[in-house]
């Protein structure tokens, strides 16, 4: 939920639409990939999509593309953390934008394997590797590990390749994990 919107991701073409409780409306279709993940940072909610691309949007109706591909490859994941928004992409490389500047922003770190899920709980931010679902394109095999950032260092606190091939999503639920560190 985004703006008062239900906002869907298509699994094909870069294709955003959202719902609004009575009517679906379909925005924007990049004809590119997939859109594999939302988050609100600033004024404007962003998308991240298979292909690299990074589109935003103020009020989820309109959306422009505010980067696009590089060596870094698929963008996978987003979430905001201590005022920056974080990328996971599937070169392993952790990024954070701090709203100005290159919308790539910095390397914050790097995992030995593509970064799909990220998420927090405010306090430290979550994130998980490995490889993509069979039939996307992408490696089908990866190390499965989860990681947490303390917003200087990252640990792993999984044992190490423990999810099968990949960690496709990470949602924290509950407040007594912040009291258990």
């Amino acid at each position: 939920m985004s703006r008062g919107f239900l906002l869907i991701g298509d699994s094909l073409y870069d294709r955003i639409g959202r719902w609004d409780g009575r009517r679906f409306y379909d925005d924007m279709d990049a004809g590119g990939s997939c859109i594999y993940d939302f988050a609100e940072f600033g004024e404007y909610v962003y998308a991240v999509a298979y292909a690299g691309a990074l589109y935003r949007s103020r009020y989820g109706i309109r959306w422009e593309r505010v980067l696009g591909y590089y060596g870094g490859g698929n963008m996978w994941s987003l979430a905001v953390y201590k005022g920056r928004l974080f990328t996971g992409y599937n070169n392993g490389e952790l990024r954070a934008w701090n709203g100005t500047g290159d919308t790539r922003g910095v390397l914050v770190f790097r995992v030995p394997n593509a970064i799909f899920s990220v998420a927090t709980d405010g306090v430290y931010l979550y994130f998980g590797t490995g490889g993509d679902a069979v039939g996307y394109g992408a490696r089908s095999w990866g190390v499965a590990n989860v990681y947490v950032y303390d917003g200087r260092n990252v640990f792993l606190i999984s044992r190490w390749d423990e999810f099968g091939t990949g960690v496709q999503k990470i949602l924290v639920v509950c407040p007594f994990l912040r009291a258990s560190k």
